[in-house]
């Protein structure tokens, strides 16, 4: 939805000369009833952004100041919204009004998807790290996987596997194996293993161990 916001410097209130007909999809309002009353539109909006916007719409009217902002909304058929409303002076109109209720809803899906994720992992039995190839160290562990090590967070996340590995592997191997399953593992394999490790006491445990690559979109 396209608007044109007016505001006179004595005056609080910030009028609309015009709105397209977008506004009715967008928030179930007519332009008639936006332009007669913008209360008609701003009562839709989420109770604590609505002073927000009025003083950004306010200071993009009088001073030219642009702003964009995301604002959460109840539509009048009762659905839960957002729009994206940026504003800029000197322009015909000055103000755009977008719906991205969709986007919204895909970047909370997103983040309830990373903090199940990351509930699973932290209360997960098993020993688990996130060891990154690029930067040759483990980028994140659980809690079981510093209490198996006995090594704190903090410590673990400066090592990489070649770290904690004992030198003699099971079978009479070398701990540089471990390149190699690395490399399996890159290509798409899943192997598992068993793995010498030593812990931050100097004690050699014997384990075994699966190794996953994590898919990314950027690697």
């Amino acid at each position: 939805a396209l608007f044109q916001l007016h505001a006179r410097r004595d005056a609080a209130k910030v009028e609309i000369s015009y709105i397209s007909s977008g506004i009715k999809a967008l928030l179930g309002v007519t332009p008639e009833e936006m332009m007669a009353d913008p209360r008609d539109g701003l009562a839709i909006v989420q109770n604590e952004d609505v002073e927000s916007f009025r003083r950004q719409a306010r200071e993009v009217a009088l001073s030219g100041t642009p702003f964009r902002t995301d604002l959460p909304c109840v539509a009048r058929s009762g659905e839960r919204k957002w729009s994206s409303v940026s504003a800029i002076a000197h322009a015909l109109p000055n103000g755009i009004a977008i719906d991205i209720t969709q986007r919204k809803e895909i970047e909370r899906a997103r983040d309830e998807s990373e903090q199940r994720y990351r509930t699973l992992v932290e209360h997960a039995t098993e020993a688990i790290v996130l060891y990154d190839v690029d930067s040759g160290h483990f980028i994140d562990a659980n809690p079981n996987a510093c209490s198996l090590l006995k090594l704190d967070k903090a410590e673990l996340l400066k090592l990489g596997p070649a770290d904690i590995s004992a030198a003699t592997q099971p079978g009479g191997r070398t701990a540089e194996l471990v390149a190699h399953y690395i490399e399996r593992t890159l290509a798409g394999d899943e192997p598992v293993i068993e793995w010498m490790f030593v812990d931050g006491c100097g004690t050699a445990m014997r384990c075994e161990v699966r190794l996953v690559r994590l898919p990314s979109s950027s690697r």
